[in-house]
């Protein structure tokens, strides 16, 4: 549950070692490309220089952008083409890149299957061309007139159009059927198809051609060799059709042929192209000289040990060096890599929603995933709902992995809370009827402590406040900014005005004799002060000049603002928190709606369609309010306090998959 700790590598291998070395990287999926370019002209890129790398050291002088690049669009297009012909979907199987292959073998046996396929596939495709204007022209059934075809559509004076229109269509036509110049003849029906003949002379094609086209009317082209009467056609195209489709039937079975023999190969093909597109990427973050390729990563520092044995194996021909985090120029943002458990793992998610946190920063998500876990449970405690949640969260999981994990955790709390307020599926007293009288006291139920329930809200928000406080405090420190850690209104002055004033109000309220009321006081007024003065008093601390950053007068009326919203942030705030009790009492609220309304049917059916409605309404509509209520709270009550989320996130070099097909 904390930041990893980040090394920075830097690697100096052989020109020719190049491939098989950013083949290790992408399949380890453990280090984080950076531009080594950029780190060698900002002198970032450093070896210990001793004889055996002499050599490698003097090549930095003539260094240079990796320019080596392959062509892969071409037999990618040819592979993808050949997967979506066979219907092989593309699935990337890393366990096929352990072995050694090269990638020209590669591309020659892609293109020998595809020119094999290319003679079948081209005939496949004319095949079904021809059948899908055969099946076109087929319309002729419908025919009812005797009409010779070949003489129609060879008229010297005349050209003749072929096809249907639609009742509403050939309506609007025939009001406007005085400006055509053209016989339009109905001859036959076939389904809900109106089959018409166009005569137009050749002079006045354009025009008519501009007529039909706003009527919709869809030309049917017959082919030359078919011409003849309706019946000789319909035997012609059936004779066709019928060597069309067992040419096809013939040609479709010798290309499963080819599936059967190829598939395989062809996945193992496919997992080799993507590999080698993503070591294409890698290239553009590497340095090069002549002899010698540069790479500069970051790596975590519990992976540099495995990371420095496996690339002992070539030996002489590469050079590791990795540098902490402290040796390295404060220009350069480490990248953070989040460790936890598998109780908080998928409460990353929330996390990096808000912001990756920074290097130096507390890593918060074991506390977002408590805080949230904890409050959705107070504020939706349902032992049935919640096991619901935790099913659905199961099944999502499958899906995806962290919204699945999230959901199955705040069910598994939402039952927890459930059973002590003793609400199954919105009916109370059913399960502390199933235990003896004399445990009755560990069932508390929102709607008979309805006081205590929003004072524990409250109290409850104190206490996750007071734990922000505390990142804050040990964030700013870590980060040596002893303006805001000390004397912030999230620091340690912020942290004692807040405790001093809750004090107060519960020894003046409350009255609470034992809290003095006058130190207090004193307290609060002392914190102000500091407050009020945290720049000039840390710059002081710090022997830096000047003290202000912008003029003395200007400061001390920004910081009477800043004091004035810092104390209404902390009415805010905690004030806030009362709305986890509110949701605990409204979801017992809506339910007993439910179960009046159930009393007024007065029937058994009335009973169980208002039980499965009422839950339906109260898992789906009032579980997503409590789940952006919970989020909210975690975000800009907590997250406010102490988390900026300005980091890099760790995003390790690894093989990607297009999958699907095209």
């Amino acid at each position: 549950m904390a930041v990893e700790k980040m090394k920075l590598l830097n690697l100096v291998i052989e020109k020719s070692q190049a491939h098989g070395v950013l083949k290790d990287i992408a399949l380890q999926e453990r280090i984080h490309l950076i531009n080594s370019m950029t780190e060698i002209n900002e002198s970032n890129f450093k070896l210990k220089v001793d004889e055996d790398l002499i050599e490698e050291v003097k090549g930095l002088c003539l260094i240079d952008n990796f320019s080596e690049k392959k062509d892969y669009k071409t037999i990618q297009d040819k592979l993808y083409k050949l997967m979506d012909y066979m219907k092989l979907e593309r699935v990337l199987d890393k366990a096929l890149l352990e072995d050694e292959y090269d990638f020209d073998v590669l591309r020659e046996e892609i293109s020998s299957i595809y020119d094999e396929l290319s003679e079948i596939r081209d005939r496949i495709q004319i095949l079904e061309a021809e059948k899908s204007s055969l099946e076109e022209m087929n319309i002729i059934e419908g025919i009812y007139e005797e009409i010779d075809f070949h003489k129609l559509f060879n008229l010297n004076f005349f050209n003749v159009k072929f096809g249907t229109l639609s009742k509403e269509n050939m309506e609007r036509l025939t009001k406007n059927y005085d400006n055509i110049y053209a016989a339009i003849l109905h001859i036959g029906r076939k389904g809900s198809n109106e089959i018409y003949i166009v005569v137009s002379l050749k002079e006045l094609e354009l025009e008519t051609d501009r007529i039909l086209r706003s009527v919709y009317f869809e030309e049917i082209k017959l082919l030359d060799e078919y011409l003849d009467t309706p019946v000789q056609m319909i035997k012609k195209i059936e004779h066709q059709m019928m060597f069309v489709d067992q040419e096809l039937e013939g040609l479709h079975l010798e290309a499963k042929h080819y599936d059967e023999k190829y598939g395989q190969r062809l996945m193992v093909c496919y997992s080799q192209l993507m590999l080698e597109l993503k070591i294409e990427q890698m290239k553009k973050q590497l340095a090069v000289t002549n002899n010698y390729v540069y790479i500069t990563g970051w790596v975590s520092e519990s992976d540099c040990m495995e990371m420095e044995s496996h690339f002992n194996q070539y030996g002489t021909k590469i050079v590791f060096a990795t540098r902490e985090v402290t040796d390295v120029s404060h220009k350069i943002k480490p990248p953070t890599k989040l460790k936890n458990n598998w109780l908080f793992k998928p409460f990353e998610m929330l996390v990096h929603m808000y912001g990756t946190p920074s290097y130096s920063e507390l890593d918060p998500t074991a506390f977002v995933g408590l805080a949230y876990m904890l409050l959705f449970g107070a504020m939706f405690g349902d032992l049935g709902q919640g096991l619901l949640l935790l099913i659905a969260g199961y099944f999502l999981k499958k899906k995806s992995e962290a919204p699945g994990g999230i959901l199955m955790r705040i069910g598994l709390f939402s039952m927890v809370f459930g059973f002590f307020y003793d609400s199954l599926f919105g009916y109370e007293h059913v399960i502390s009827n199933l235990f003896p009288e004399s445990l009755s006291n560990m069932f508390f139920r929102p709607i008979e402590n309805i006081n205590t329930v929003l004072i524990a809200g409250v109290v409850s928000g104190l206490v996750f406040l007071m734990i922000s406080y505390g990142y804050s405090v040990i964030n700013k420190l870590r980060n040596n900014d002893m303006k805001e850690g000390l004397f912030g209104r999230n620091g340690i002055a912020g942290i004692v005005l807040f405790t001093a004033t809750l004090l107060l109000v519960a020894g003046s309220f409350l009255e609470m004799t034992w809290v003095p009321i006058d130190l207090m006081k004193i307290i609060m007024v002392l914190m102000v002060i500091l407050m009020v003065i945290r720049e000039p008093l840390a710059n002081t601390l710090k022997k830096k000049k000047p003290l202000y950053h912008e003029p003395a007068s200007e400061y001390y009326v920004e910081s009477g603002f800043e004091l004035l919203e810092t104390f209404l942030g902390m009415l805010s705030n905690t004030l806030s928190f009362i709305r986890v009790g509110a949701f605990a009492l409204n979801h017992v609220g809506l339910f007993m709606a439910f179960h009046t309304i159930a009393k007024l049917i007065g029937s058994v059916m009335g009973e169980v369609s208002m039980f499965i409605v009422g839950n339906v309404i109260v898992i789906g509509l009032e579980g997503l309010i409590v789940l952006i209520q919970g989020l909210r709270l975690v975000y800009y009550e907590m997250f406010s306090k102490y988390y900026t989320g300005d980091g890099l996130s760790f995003e390790p070099i690894e093989v990607e998959n297009v999958g699907g097909l095209k």
